[in-house]
């Protein structure tokens, strides 16, 4: 699965850099080159583009709300791993005597 989406943004990548390479024509029209699609007939409308800021700002506010309260209602529910036969519980004191001194 990570080969997959590794290959996949390889290839929207060189797609992307093909296209800014090719600017302002992205793709030439063969018998007539008023046809080509160039950046300009490409666009969205301003209305559209308004449009997707206005659903745009609230919808990152609500995301990121949900991540704080996500955050917020599980904080200190993790539990430390054991490691070493040592548990990496913060809330347990550390022993700093050597234990193995005769």
């Amino acid at each position: 699965m990570a080969a997959a989406s590794s290959g996949l943004n390889r290839f929207y990548m060189l797609l992307g850099a093909t296209a800014v390479c090719a600017w302002p024509a992205l793709l030439h029209a063969i018998p007539d080159a008023s046809l080509s699609l160039t950046t300009a007939n490409a666009a969205s409308p301003a209305e559209s583009l308004r449009g997707a800021l206005a659903w745009y700002v609230p919808g990152l506010l609500l995301a990121f709300g949900y991540v704080a309260a996500l955050a917020w209602l599980h904080r200190g529910k993790a539990q430390g791993a054991e490691y070493g036969g040592q548990s990496l519980d913060h809330r347990q004191p550390i022993s700093l005597r050597n234990d193995m001194s005769d």
